[in-house]
């Protein structure tokens, strides 16, 4: 994995921390060009767009989001050694879906999460993470007619 990509992702991170989500988002737009010339189907990519979707949901850019994870998965689903790392994206996907009151989609992508972790017998603050969202039947009832 390039140092150089997690480091331009790291920058248009701090760029959406301080509210400039536009900059944020042409940043890693640059990045998902590169990774477009250099390798497409790398870890790297998925990584980038999936960045990419969480800001986008953050913009209210709905359709674009649900086309960045739709790409990011494909390319994660299509590295069987590195399956497992599918669950901290399906993880945030669920609270982006949660975020645009998709509750029974959130609900799906939190269960296949935790399906991936439990396959690893991770015990981590990732898996406590996809557990909390899964365990929001609260907000998952309130938003469960609109998703």
């Amino acid at each position: 994995r390039s140092f150089l990509a997690l480091l331009i992702l790291a920058f248009s991170g701090v760029l959406s921390a301080q509210g400039d989500h536009e900059a944020a988002l042409d940043v890693i737009d640059r990045t998902v060009a590169l990774h477009e010339r250099v390798n497409a189907q790398s870890h790297d990519m998925a990584n980038a767009l999936v960045r990419r979707a969480l800001l986008r949901d953050r913009l209210g850019q709905a359709s674009e989001s649900r086309a960045d994870w739709t790409r990011a998965f494909t390319i994660l689903e299509q590295m069987p050694e590195d399956n497992f790392l599918l669950a901290d994206p399906l993880t945030e996907r669920g609270f982006a879906e949660l975020g645009r009151g998709e509750g029974r989609s959130a609900l799906a992508t939190f269960e296949r999460a935790l399906g991936l972790h439990r396959a690893q017998a991770t015990e981590s603050l990732a898996m406590a993470r996809t557990l909390l969202g899964a365990g929001m039947d609260d907000i998952i009832e309130l938003g469960a007619g609109s998703g």
